[in-house]
């Protein structure tokens, strides 16, 4: 969340503000030297955009705004999400994950009463960010020095998911396999049941487990739960499984081992470099 939606996360720019405090502290404990090192090295990972593109569909219209409109938000956020702050504090290698087919969510499933198909208005504003992400992450390599990154498409993965589901998923006696490669070392779990029914949510109540009613925080008692998590694409109304996620880290980590797609290649992982994620926590 890039700070256009207010609800119960951290936005990117106070996450921002903790990258620097945690600077500060290193600079304390370890010396200015060490502590320009450790954030110069770190990858710094984003998963962003989700909540704010959720905030165009009216609930009591069931409409986004008007296509002339969508254009002027993504920019805004597109502004937000790639705010320089970061790299001026040091950080120079980022990974992206782009927005995903949102139209397809549970949640929107349910709200806009679709029958079982998606709500492609809304994915649309999706692939409108998608495009102006790349397109300003490009600018941005061109005019930082030593600026690198690296967008893995979850829109192109997801979709072939929701598309393909009894491609993916889990068995029930699965065989761990170790792939290492020069910068990544993954266990892969040897899939053969796919996914079932992907607009059906693991976790929550009413049409397709949308109602985003998976108890929680929220105080909510009343919602129904399945069997087998790993069986399910969403585990409640608006996010993955872990499953999910794991099958497009394997996606986005066999395209870099085959060399294929048109993603930069990911920042390496070596010894003395870590990961700090900003992402949307709600």
């Amino acid at each position: 969340m890039v700070s256009i939606l207010l609800r119960e996360v951290i936005d990117l720019k106070t996450q921002a503000i903790y990258l620097k405090d945690l600077k500060n502290v290193f600079s304390q404990r370890l010396g200015k030297a060490i502590a320009e090192d450790i954030v110069s090295k770190s990858v710094y990972l984003f998963s962003i955009g989700g909540n704010d593109y959720g905030s165009l569909l009216n609930p009591d219209s069931n409409l986004v705004l008007p296509p002339g409109d969508h254009q002027g938000f993504v920019d805004i956020v597109i502004g937000n999400l790639t705010d320089v702050e970061i790299y001026n504090l040091g950080g120079r290698k980022f990974g992206f994950a782009n927005v995903g087919p949102i139209g397809c969510l549970p949640a929107v499933r349910a709200l806009v009463k679709n029958g079982s198909t998606c709500l492609e208005e809304f994915s649309a504003i999706a692939r409108l960010h998608n495009a102006a992400l790349s397109k300003r992450l490009y600018e941005l390599e061109k005019q930082l020095k030593g600026f690198k990154y690296s967008v893995t498409d979850f829109y192109a993965i997801f979709s072939e998911m929701l598309n393909n589901p009894t491609k993916y998923g889990i068995s029930k006696s699965h065989v761990p396999l170790n792939f290492i490669s020069e910068d990544v070392v993954i266990t892969v779990l040897a899939l053969s049941e796919g996914f079932k029914d992907p607009s059906v949510a693991c976790c929550g109540g009413g049409l397709y487990r949308g109602d985003q009613s998976c108890g929680g925080n929220k105080g909510i008692k009343e919602y129904e739960l399945c069997d087998n998590v790993n069986e399910h694409l969403f585990f409640d109304s608006n996010h993955v499984t872990d499953r999910a996620s794991h099958t497009t880290f394997m996606e986005k980590t066999m395209q870099k081992k085959m060399g294929s797609g048109n993603n930069r290649r990911a920042p390496s992982k070596r010894a003395g470099e870590g990961y700090m994620g900003m992402s949307e926590q709600g």
